[in-house]
């Protein structure tokens, strides 16, 4: 292992200056031209001279660095780029997002030639600028540190954990009961965990080392079949440009299903994030039906989410293209968006850095390694604590970045995070700071996403988490929120196909605060999962971590995240989870939703024990929807009031406009809109200057075939009189869920006895009811149970008889 020390007379402006010669110094910028555009995996291979479509650049450091090769060409256009050592042919590095705006770093050797390749695959321009810059860095031995090791270290209490989060260790998602799992990057860490009075069992001696026996087992297992193969058929893990290659094949052989997406702005290095919508005539303006979003890779270290992601999408593409009749159905009534990477800056360090990466030697090691936040398990982006040192490479920064779980704005900055850059768990300077963190917030603000899931690793027994993924006495959220009924029915059926722990956020693995997920549900009152999926490291066996987990093992053969995912994409589809929208209008009109809000900061402790007064934080929701050619919309959108207990009824200001890119005039103004989960609102437009106030009106969604059941058939008197209370099991069939449920037992004259309430029923439940009344005696006999609830807002009630025993 080595550590990079950058060499302080290289400044980066220096890297830049030009020259005509190709070896010695950077050759600054140039205009590349190709004649021939063909489609090729630019990655590949070194291709000789004079290929048609391929431009070769040699380049020979004088010092060991990093050589950053850009091409900046418009989105129109496609060229791919990549890096390789001119001896071997060996590539060290590449890039293939689905424009000619392309960035490739490489770690390279004194004296060793290398050579940027560029290939032109697709666009009208046959010309592109393309900027070598070069920062030159010395390795310095790692050697008295020793290995990275995983400890398990005991902890008895909320407290303790506490303690240990302030010890600012890299500490894991893999936490029990009573340990938790810690990387020891150096000497310092342990005398730091045994100051502080922890001891712990070694459970990985030298990381490293474990990675590369992955990486050749691996590598062995991609010369044989698989049992199970994953839709791609890969065997070892992507690296940045596979996933670039991977999307635009899909998208090529998915016309019509398939179109190519990004989220708004781009990484701190200019990196795109890239994505796909996936539904039956994908990429429609303004399309209104519900969403679900599936992400990875907001940790760089954490490969397996990012691979899930990726062959998820993969697969349902092609079980539509099949025609399996639950897909057919699926992608009709819901869309699909797919990020693997969404800290793509962080994921080139970490998988450059890997064992099987571009940048490794014979030896194993590599200019960088494990150490905090670098390497292999670089965790966070590549933010610079020193503004002046951002523009150098990203491999240059250790131990600095955001942690990008820790940057949203709801309630940012209090528990499981840290002001501390070096920490793991390093919140930034304010809310949103991190342009990866923007993007996410962007795409929300702008689309009502109703189901969202952040894939992340490691735990052991893997686990499904959901809001709040904080306790904090006395707040604004409570213990659980008011959609936990159905958040939790939810997270158990995808948790039964995982074989994972459906539980809140903060049950076993502690508080955070500032995450993706959370920022989704209290802003737009987007169902959020965290997934830490299953493994006993960050990215283990691929055969274990990516293939056996989406495919299923044991009892979950043939199910796994795949069919977790797809369960979640259905309950995106499901109207009685959300509200819809339907109306006439004229065709082509623009219908926007708009809401401004504010979310606040957090007032309580982070990981150093300090706190800091509230602050506010501005959200806004704006979307649009053009109306299509029949004039009748329909729209699925989140409740126009946010999940926050204090709220009463926030609404939405709804209008028609004229189309013109945002810029339309408003023709017609609704009435303010005021809708819960569950309701159709009708609102008619006639979206002509001067049209009075539409009026928006409230419906019921249809039932269907859902039923309430009481299948509780009697009661014990001597058990009612020793335990005090009656329990009563009520099953709802057909889906769904029904709100303000109360439940009471009367006698034969319709006294009430007992009573209980519940705000939501999903699925099925056990509901514990206490006396009404002071009873010394229940008496054998019947009695009258009757259950009442409101189904999207029409109120509906059973009643059965049950005997009471002796």
């Amino acid at each position: 292992l080595v550590v990079v020390a950058l060499v302080a007379a290289v400044a980066l402006a220096a890297a830049r200056t030009a020259s005509s010669a190709p070896v010695g110094a950077p050759a600054g910028a140039e205009e590349l031209v190709a004649a021939d555009a063909q489609a090729r995996e630019c990655a590949a291979g070194l291709l000789p001279e004079g290929t048609p479509g391929v431009v070769r650049r040699p380049f020979r450091p004088v010092a060991s660095g990093v050589l950053t090769a850009h091409l900046a060409g418009p989105s129109r256009d496609d060229w791919d780029l990549a890096t390789f050592d001119a001896a071997s042919g060996r590539k060290l590095s590449a890039s293939a997002t689905a424009t000619s705006d392309e960035l490739v770093p490489a770690p390279v050797a004194a004296g060793r030639s290398v050579v940027v390749q560029a290939c032109r695959l697709s666009g009208p321009d046959d010309r592109v600028p393309l900027t070598l810059d070069f920062a030159a860095a010395a390795p310095a031995s790692r050697a008295a540190a020793g290995p990275v090791s995983i400890v398990r270290v005991p902890i008895g209490s909320g407290a303790e954990l506490r303690r240990l989060q302030a010890l600012g260790l890299d500490i894991t998602e893999n936490a029990r009961s009573a340990s938790v799992d810690v990387l020891l990057l150096s000497g310092a860490d342990r005398s730091r965990l045994a100051a502080a009075g922890f001891d712990g069992a070694t459970v990985v001696t030298d990381l490293a080392a474990l990675d590369r026996r992955r990486a050749a087992a691996d590598g062995a297992a991609a010369g044989r079949a698989q049992a199970r193969a994953l839709p791609s058929g890969r065997t070892t893990y992507r690296n940045y440009e596979d996933y670039g290659t991977d999307l635009k094949a899909l998208v090529a052989a998915n016309p019509g299903t398939v179109v190519g997406a990004r989220l708004p702005g781009a990484s701190l290095e200019g990196r795109p994030f890239e994505g796909v919508e996936i539904a039956a005539g994908a990429g429609k303006p303004g399309d209104g039906r519900p969403i679900f979003l599936l992400a990875g890779l907001t940790h760089a270290r954490e490969w397996p989410g990012g691979e899930t992601s990726m062959e998820y999408a993969i697969d349902v593409a092609r079980r539509f293209k099949a025609g399996e009749p639950r897909i057919t159905a699926l992608l009709s009534k819901v869309r699909i968006f797919v990020f693997p990477i969404l800290n793509p800056d962080g994921f080139v360090v970490s998988r450059q850095a890997g064992p099987d990466g571009g940048d490794d030697d014979a030896a194993g090691t590599s200019i960088v390694q494990s150490v905090n936040d670098q390497g292999a398990y670089k965790r966070k982006n590549c933010r610079a604590v020193d503004p002046a040192t951002q523009a150098l490479p990203c491999m240059l920064h250790s131990p600095q970045g955001v942690d990008l779980n820790r940057a949203y704005g709801a309630y940012w900055g209090g528990p499981g995070t840290s002001a501390t850059p070096n920490s793991q768990a390093y919140r930034g300077t304010a809310p949103f700071s991190e342009p990866e963190a923007q993007a996410v917030r962007a795409f929300g603000t702008a689309h009502q996403v109703q189901v969202f899931i952040t894939n992340h690793t490691y735990t052991d027994v893997g686990r499904w988490l959901r809001q709040p993924g904080f306790k904090v006495d006395g707040d604004d959220v409570g213990d659980t929120t008011q959609d936990d009924a159905a958040m939790a029915a939810l997270g158990q059926r995808m948790a039964s196909a995982t074989g994972y722990v459906s539980e809140l956020g903060y049950a076993t693995l502690g508080n955070i605060t500032g995450p993706s997920d959370d920022y989704l549900y209290y802003s737009q009152g987007t169902y959020g999962y965290t997934p830490e999926l299953r493994g006993s490291n960050f990215h283990t066996s691929y055969a274990d971590a990516v293939i056996g987990e989406f495919d299923g093992e044991g009892a979950q053969a043939g199910r796994g995240l795949r069919e977790a995912y797809t369960l979640a994409a259905e309950e995106a589809a499901d109207a009685s989870q959300h509200v819809v929208l339907t109306g006439t209008a004229p065709p082509g009109r623009v219908l926007r939703l708009h809401r401004t809000t504010t979310l606040h900061t957090s007032d309580a402790a982070d990981n150093e024990g300090t706190t800091r007064p509230r602050v506010d934080v501005a959200e806004t929701a704006d979307l649009t929807l053009v109306v299509p050619a029949s004039g009748k919309y329909e729209w699925h959108v989140n409740p126009s009031t946010r999940p926050i207990a204090p709220l009463r009824s926030e609404a939405f200001a709804f209008t028609c406009e004229q189309a013109g890119g945002g810029d339309g005039a408003v023709l017609q103004t609704a009435t303010p809109v005021v809708a819960d989960r569950g309701q159709t609102v009708t609102t008619n437009f006639a979206c002509s200057a001067g049209a009075p106030t539409a009026t928006p009106t409230p419906t019921t969604t249809p039932t269907g075939s859902r039923r309430l059941v009481i299948s509780r058939p009697s009661f014990s008197a001597k058990r009612t009189r020793r335990v005090g209370s009656l329990q009563v099991r009520l099953r709802l069939l057909g889906g769904g869920r029904l709100q303000s449920v109360t439940l009471r037992i009367e006698d034969a004259r319709h006294r009430v006895l007992f009573a209980a309430k519940r705000s939501v029923l999903t699925g099925a439940a056990n509901v514990r009811v206490r006396p009404k009344r002071k009873l010394s005696v229940l008496r054998a006999g019947s009695v009258r149970v009757v259950v009442s609830a409101s189904d999207h807002g029409r109120r509906v009630s059973i009643a059965k008889v049950s005997r009471v025993t002796r």
